[in-house]
């Protein structure tokens, strides 16, 4: 028997944009359409959470009709996990075109744009992904433009996401985190080609970051320009970042430009990373690049860094590496390092920030997520 022809599902919301159109809510669309169909959405504001779930979705291909004309926010009603586009257990799924915006009423949770979830190959392309935050801001730690796998669910996905404006985030731009840092199977994703920037003068109770790899996930992230991870408040209790990683596997950072965040790269028990050909610009707190005390075998090469508050280049590790590091660090065109070594001719200045005594005061803990 010959396959199953791909159809159009066609979604309007008043319907006076597409007079063929077969639903008024994109869930209503996803919900007729098979493996491999098509979900065209008509201009419009759509408020509600839209659920791709199962392995009879595997394959669906969610557009917008025309680039960013089809929105996507928060209902009145919201139910967990409180995101936007949720692709649940369902492989090769591509969401492309929409504005994905917040705010949102109320705070804790886990609110985001785009959750991959369980889910392989997903593909999350050309979207604004904009104001993922509470509408009143508490503190909480929530809300991210975009998570691929998620530790504490125990989930691992793998996706794409790329060519996206992600913007006005609470917590994070792009999460993509590992089921665990010793399973084989894992999150991986390549982040590439986004703008991402968060919004300082939202940050007065927490540390934004701008790209996580975390707990065991793999990651590219080539090409970004990621700015604005600012927290206002107290440095001391913790500081936003461009990219961090944390307990990740197997991750390249390179030609992405870097500028603005409080840290602009930071490597956080990181190992056999690769951070190369980055424009690394205005660190307003701490540093350019920077390396942990348990960060080691990394290769930190031909970095552009400039201007940082602290130090341009900075490495806290001790072995056998550049200048008693743990890492390589080469090629690297900086001004200012806390050890030699680390950056061309730059020279060697005292760090300014003394870490805190105890575990429970470290900064560390209010970066990850």
């Amino acid at each position: 028997m010959a396959p199953a022809m791909a159809v159009d599902q066609v979604v309007d919301d008043d319907d006076t944009d597409c007079p063929n159109a077969t639903a008024t809510t994109i869930q209503q669309g996803v919900n007729q359409a098979s493996a491999g169909d098509t979900v065209t959405v008509c201009a419009g504001e759509y408020a509600e959470q839209v659920e791709i779930a199962t392995s009879a979705k595997d394959g669906l291909r969610l557009r917008s009709q025309e680039p960013l004309e089809a929105t996507i926010t928060y209902p009145a009603t919201v139910t967990s996990p409180e995101t936007l586009v949720h692709i649940d257990e369902a492989d090769d799924v591509t969401v492309r075109g929409f504005e994905i915006t917040g705010p949102y009423v109320g705070s804790g949770g886990f609110h985001s744009g785009v959750f991959v979830d369980n889910s392989l190959r997903a593909i999350i392309r050309g979207n604004a992904i904009t104001q993922i935050r509470e509408m009143q801001d508490s503190g909480a730690q929530d809300g991210f433009g975009v998570v691929v796998g998620r530790n504490f669910l125990e989930s691992f996905s793998t996706a794409l996401v790329a060519g996206n404006l992600i913007s006005d985030y609470q917590k994070g731009g792009v999460l993509v985190d590992g089921a665990s840092a010793t399973t084989e199977d894992n999150s991986r994703s390549l982040v590439a080609a986004n703008f991402i920037q968060a919004d300082e003068t939202l940050q007065d109770n927490l540390a934004p970051n701008g790209v996580q790899v975390s707990r065991g996930a793999d990651g590219g992230v080539v090409r970004n320009a990621i700015s604005e991870n600012q927290f206002s408040g107290n440095p001391d209790a913790g500081t936003g970042s461009g990219i961090i990683l944390f307990q990740p596997g197997q991750v390249l950072a390179r030609e992405n430009l870097v500028a603005q965040n409080d840290n602009n790269i930071f490597l956080l028990d990181t190992d056999e990373a690769r951070i190369d050909g980055n424009v690394v610009r205005d660190a307003i707190v701490f540093d350019g690049i920077f390396a942990d005390e348990d960060s080691r075998d990394n290769v930190i090469a031909d970095n552009s860094i400039r201007d940082s508050a602290e130090h341009d280049c900075h490495d806290d590790s001790v072995g056998g590496g550049s200048g008693g590091s743990a890492n390589t660090w080469t090629g690297n065109d900086g001004e200012t390092q806390n050890r030699s070594g680390l950056c061309l001719g730059a020279a060697v200045t005292e760090p300014i920030f003394v870490p805190p005594t105890s575990t429970s005061e470290a900064p560390e803990a209010s970066r990850i997520r």
